[in-house]
């Protein structure tokens, strides 16, 4: 319920009260770029009206005329942390039994930048340029939600209802089931994860006499997280359901001030601003490709049922993800 803008102009997603280009845990304006924060909580002009919380205002940085500047590197290594107790994975032992086991998930992050202005022309024209980049490296762990109802051994019952709905011999039927086991297996382990993310802040600002100021500023960025849509260290979704996000945003501000008098003054601004944020499903492992030939290229959702061998239902082709769970009751 809160309205964000930069210098004066609208910052906001379109449809959710947050800052634009956040989406998929991003963020839009380097902190090297920003000068000071102006919160207003009440009684704020009708411009803002849409907030019914309070606004806040990033006011950016400027060239001057003197030559300023100013770098930055941030190192957040898990390494460095402290393991959390319960954080734990479910692994099968040397018995066959399935133990919890404490998990510390690599989780690398290295952000670094720099910003730098100055004068073109003393007292008349000066530049200022940031910029930021931020790279994280997080792999992330697929895993069956009930590893030993998963990979538990069906029943005889089991095996003779499967052999019946799919006319084989119950020991043809086995060998199926072990196989297809074996493939979901196969959706299990290590999944690949990362972010990286560029932010550029070009700004101009002339004053061709003392009454009058333009400003002319650009602020690009853009984010791609690969298998980065589910964020958790583990999760129960297969190796090729995690997601791929991207965030792009472009926003060009044009802003003419008019002094009348030292204390009275007229502001002008246009914005013009793009933003794109998409998830998009990760690449299907060979076991689903096999069940993609529908009109959406996307296979079914995968539920693994223990009395009566295996369902497909209908897939949502925004999120493409198996369901890697067997429920221990028979249904």
């Amino acid at each position: 319920m809160n309205s964000i803008t930069v210098d004066g102009t609208d910052h906001n997603l379109a449809f959710s009260g947050r800052e634009r280009g956040s989406g998929g845990y991003g963020y839009s304006t380097t902190q090297s770029a920003i000068h000071e924060f102006q919160v207003n909580t009440s009684n704020f002009s009708a411009e803002y009206g849409h907030a019914a919380g309070g606004v806040i205002n990033t006011v950016a940085r400027s060239g001057t005329n003197h030559l300023h500047g100013q770098a930055s590197f941030h190192d957040r290594n898990a390494d460095w942390s402290a393991a959390n107790s319960f954080t734990t994975l479910t692994e099968r032992n040397a018995q066959g039994q399935y133990v919890s086991v404490p998990y510390q998930p690599e989780d690398v992050r290295r952000q670094w930048g720099a910003s730098a202005g100055g004068p073109i022309r003393q007292d008349k024209l000066f530049w200022f340029l940031a910029y930021d980049q931020h790279q994280r490296n997080f792999p992330g762990v697929a895993r069956a939600n009930q590893p030993e109802a998963f990979f538990a051994s069906p029943s005889a019952q089991t095996i003779q209802t499967l052999a019946a709905r799919i006319g084989t011999s119950p020991a043809a039927a086995l060998a199926s089931w072990n196989n297809t086991i074996s493939e979901l297996n196969g959706l299990l382990g290590n999944v690949p994860r990362s972010t990286r993310h560029v932010i550029l802040f070009p700004k101009i600002n002339w004053r061709p006499n003392n009454r009058n100021q333009l400003v002319f500023q650009y602020n690009f960025m853009r984010r791609t997280g690969l298998n980065s849509v589910a964020t958790q260290a583990s999760d129960t979704y297969g190796i090729g359901s995690f997601g791929t996000s991207h965030s792009n945003s472009d926003a060009g501000i044009v802003g003419w001030e008019y002094f009348y008098t030292p204390n009275l003054l007229n502001s002008a601004r246009y914005q013009y601003s793009h933003t794109l944020i998409s998830q998009l499903a990760s690449a299907m492992t060979p076991f689903e490709q096999q069940f993609a030939a529908n009109a959406f290229g996307l296979p079914p959702q995968i539920v693994v049922d223990r009395s009566s061998g295996f369902t497909f239902g209908t897939r949502s082709p925004l999120t493409n993800r198996p369901i890697l769970t067997k429920p221990v009751s028979n249904s």
